[in-house]
């Protein structure tokens, strides 16, 4: 076990003050802010969102092999069910999460995730991408 000089956090035991990190994450002191609790930042990335994303996918729809495109989209879509299970067997703030997938896998989002994207790169046609994706 790591022991460390700095005062723990109690919410996220991490150290409240990192001596050489004060920057961008933390603002004077030892008090810690997160970038993306800046009102400015969030509204920024919130009406970015919908650009980016068509950029990116426009740019990625230059790379899709149509030989590959039915392929990827049904991996793709085994991660969307994955998730959308996941999504509808939680009890928000109510009970802890012990029935549908959570049975099976810790945190079955991150799977179904981890399926969408390599569906989403399996599009290309290309080893290399789902090769870099998985490792």
């Amino acid at each position: 076990m790591i022991k460390s000089s700095a005062p723990m956090s109690t919410a996220a035991s991490v150290p409240a003050h990192i001596p050489g990190r004060e920057g961008a994450f933390h603002s004077g002191g030892n008090q810690q802010r997160n970038i993306f609790q800046n009102p400015h930042v969030r509204r920024t990335l919130a009406f970015l969102r919908i650009p980016l994303f068509a950029l990116t996918a426009s740019i990625v729809a230059l790379f899709v092999n149509k030989n590959w495109l039915l392929a990827g989209f049904i991996v793709s879509l085994f991660g969307q069910l994955i998730q959308s299970w996941s999504f509808a067997s939680l009890d928000k703030n109510s009970t802890l999460a012990v029935q549908g997938p959570y049975t099976m896998v810790r945190n079955p989002m991150y799977l179904g995730r981890y399926f969408l994207i390599l569906g989403f790169t399996l599009t290309t046609g290309s080893w290399g991408f789902p090769a870099v994706f998985i490792v």
